[in-house]
């Protein structure tokens, strides 16, 4: 079995991305005196790196106040990266912002923001944050349970909803979207992900991230959008059939190890992701490796019923893998029972794996057939490229 701390040092903010220590004095005594100048500065007693870094860099200080008091501080750094395409969870100078705008007036909100310091220079952001040991976790919450925190949080989701900068043309592989989105089918290539067939492959497996912090917010509803949940719903799914059934994940908390043991009990063979998942070579090796591919969808997928295919998906077909995968709603073309099957049950999902294994390279055929016919990666950029240059777009630059 693997040791729950394994890995957890790569996981750390890299101490290159830290400020020095002059740098965080003059930031911290800046951010925490609101911007002034002239004042004593605070002194750091104790630099700190969490277990894990997660988005952006950060790590726990505590300094000596001017007044003597002493204080823990959680600091996240932008440290040059943006990552905009998050949608709603944005950027550093974004989460000070939502913590501004949204949370400051919320007094039973915790962590409180304590400051923030931009250069002018270089607009880096320094974000400090209150230091809340034990803070409840996001995915642990219930909606509508007796506290303001839930609350507190989905205002903060619903004020920073993904929206989208104005383009020319919008594309979308989602096939019930309607107004100007453009239906595109996701591609995969199918020279660099060729036919393996191999009759000893034993387990279904996939690759996924099991836990986060990703919610939706829909009208007055609000749930959490993670493969945790969706995998829970059919944690009993081995005891219903004899295929072998393999979940390469990456877990990382007490938690995460405690349902890892739990559904070890239930069946499921459990590797932690970045032991097949650690390059593009051992990636593609794993699911090529495979019987087929299990897997589910988060709850967006389903509730939006836009018929979402998952990447990974795609180079389980090219590689003539039968997949077993979650039913996102109807489609104009994904097929159903052949090569694919698209289950809502876990009865559903048991009968597919009887009969893929009926007639395994049958489906292994049909399989890599589905990806040459509708996720050709030529076709789906020539889609694109017809689309966009013939849509009499103003040229942006150049000749």
């Amino acid at each position: 079995m693997r040791n729950a701390n394994a890995g957890r040092d790569i996981l750390k903010t890299p101490v290159a991305l830290l400020h020095d220590g002059g740098t965080l004095t003059t930031r911290l005594t800046a951010a925490l005196n609101g911007g002034g100048d002239g004042t004593r500065p605070v002194i750091i007693l104790k630099r700190e790196l969490p277990p894990f870094m997660s988005t952006f860099p950060n790590e726990i200080v505590t300094c000596r106040l001017p007044d003597g008091r002493k204080r823990r501080v959680f600091v996240k750094y932008q440290a040059g990266q943006s990552h905009r395409s998050y949608g709603h969870r944005g950027d550093i100078p974004y989460e000070t912002e939502v913590y501004r705008r949204v949370l400051h007036p919320l007094r039973d909100f915790r962590p409180r923001c304590l400051g923030a310091h931009r250069d002018l220079e270089t607009g880096d952001t320094s974000l400090f944050l209150e230091y809340v040991y034990c803070n409840v976790r996001l995915s642990d919450m219930v909606w509508k349970r007796s506290t303001r925190q839930p609350r507190a949080m989905i205002q903060a989701a619903r004020w920073g909803q993904l929206s989208v900068p104005r383009h020319d043309l919008y594309f979308t592989i989602g096939e019930r979207l309607a107004g100007s989105w453009i239906h595109i089918r996701p591609p995969v290539c199918l020279e660099s992900w060729p036919y393996v067939f191999n009759r000893g492959s034993e387990a279904f497996t996939t690759v996924s991230n099991w836990d986060s912090s990703d919610w939706i917010v829909d009208g007055d509803d609000a749930y959490e959008n993670t493969k945790r949940v969706a995998f829970l719903e059919f944690a009993d799914l081995p005891r219903m059939t004899g295929q072998p059934l393999e979940l390469a994940l990456f877990m990382r908390t007490e938690r995460d190890m405690a349902e890892q043991n739990d559904l070890e009990r239930r069946g499921w063979r459990i590797r932690h992701s970045s032991d097949v998942a650690a390059t593009p070579e051992t990636y593609q090796a794993y699911i090529q490796n495979s019987r087929g591919e299990f897997s589910c969808a988060k709850r967006s997928y389903v509730e939006f019923q836009n018929a979402w295919i998952s990447d990974r998906t795609l180079c389980y077909l090219a590689s003539g893998k039968p997949v077993v995968v979650q039913n996102t709603g109807p489609s104009a073309f994904l097929p159903d029972g052949e090569g694919m099957f698209r289950f809502s049950t876990a009865a559903e999902a048991a009968d597919a794996f009887a009969a893929i294994n009926a007639n395994y390279e049958r489906h292994c055929r049909a399989a890599r057939e589905i990806a040459e016919a509708h996720f050709d990666a030529r076709r789906s950029l020539e889609t694109i490229l017809n689309v966009a240059l013939s849509a009499h777009v103003p040229a942006v630059g150049g000749r």
